[in-house]
């Protein structure tokens, strides 16, 4: 049981140190993981551990691999300075938009070209 609870500790340190390095607040984080703030608090003071489907997300969310969270290995952990998964989404929802404009865009140039190749 010792084991379990030294292992539970260390997952909640790591995600501490996570938390502390995205320069985020843990209330902010579990808002965008859907959570309470009673839950990431839970999961930051070790008292509990996120479940699989929460531990991937969070990782996501923090920009670490889940290995780094379970295990410390620091070959794993994300290098600093690389997006969180949220600012891709949030990148990903951008383009999208851009992509729409774009496709309404297309119609007019191809009109436009069939104009100007017949007037010239």
């Amino acid at each position: 049981m010792a084991s379990k609870n030294l292992k539970k500790k260390e997952i909640s340190t790591r995600i501490s140190l996570a938390v502390e390095r995205s320069g985020r607040k843990a209330k902010d984080i579990a808002a965008a993981l859907g959570i309470t703030e009673v839950t990431m608090s839970k999961y930051v003071n070790g008292v509990s551990t996120p479940k699989n489907d929460y531990l991937i997300t969070l990782a996501q969310e923090l920009n670490v691999s889940v290995s780094w969270l379970l295990s410390g290995d620091e070959d794993t952990q994300t290098m600093p300075g690389e997006p969180s998964y949220s600012e891709w989404k949030r990148r990903a929802l951008e383009a999208e938009k851009k992509l729409e404009v774009l496709r309404g865009v297309i119609p007019m140039l191809n009109e436009v070209n069939t104009i100007l190749s017949k007037n010239l």
